[in-house]
């Protein structure tokens, strides 16, 4: 009953519930880990605390063949799952920070996520303010050949076999043991 009330307390005052939807997995972690912030630019926008210096998306962690969505970042940070899974990144003022699909007004958004890489919007105006936006660049997902992701596959696989070989010789050394203690 405990877990409960604290998960539900957590709910109740989560920044993040603000500007994400809650469906989106993984959102919770992203107070604990981060904070959102008003820009210009992007509306409300969420920055990790990060403490690597340096730190840009999509350059620690992995990409993963997840049945039946084929291969997704898996990144090493413990807020990685919804900033790599919905929305986009943006740089503002030098650090890199995510916006969900969802989190700008409507106006804002359809001219962001549509508007071609190199071009700048026509002037937006919403709320009583004015917009401009340039797109620097857009990143999708593709997808590698079998052959190209072969070498990388094999030695995820041999990385794996060799762990569970020396897991189960641990195991039967343990097994054979006898320790006294006095």
């Amino acid at each position: 009953m405990r877990f409960e009330a604290q998960r539900d307390r957590r709910e109740d005052h989560s920044a993040s519930r603000r500007y994400v939807s809650d469906e989106a997995v993984g959102y919770e972690d992203l107070d604990e880990y981060g904070g959102w912030r008003n820009t210009p630019d992007y509306g409300t926008v969420w920055f990790p605390h990060t403490t690597v210096a340096g730190w840009a998306p999509y350059r620690y962690g992995h990409w993963v063949w997840i049945a039946p969505w084929g291969y997704t970042w898996v990144d090493d940070e413990p807020w990685g799952f919804a900033p790599f899974h919905y929305g986009r990144w943006v740089a503002v003022g030098g650090d890199w920070g995510w916006i969900e699909r969802k989190t700008l007004a409507a106006p804002l958004e359809k001219v962001a996520f549509s508007l071609p890489v190199g071009k700048i919007s026509h002037i937006v105006d919403f709320g009583g303010n004015y917009y401009i936006l340039r797109v620097d660049d857009k990143r999708g997902g593709s997808t590698r050949s079998l052959a190209e992701v072969r070498p990388e596959i094999e030695k995820k696989l041999m990385q794996q076999k060799a762990q569970h070989l020396q897991e189960q010789w641990i195991a039967s050394l343990r097994s054979k043991a006898y320790i006294r203690t006095f």
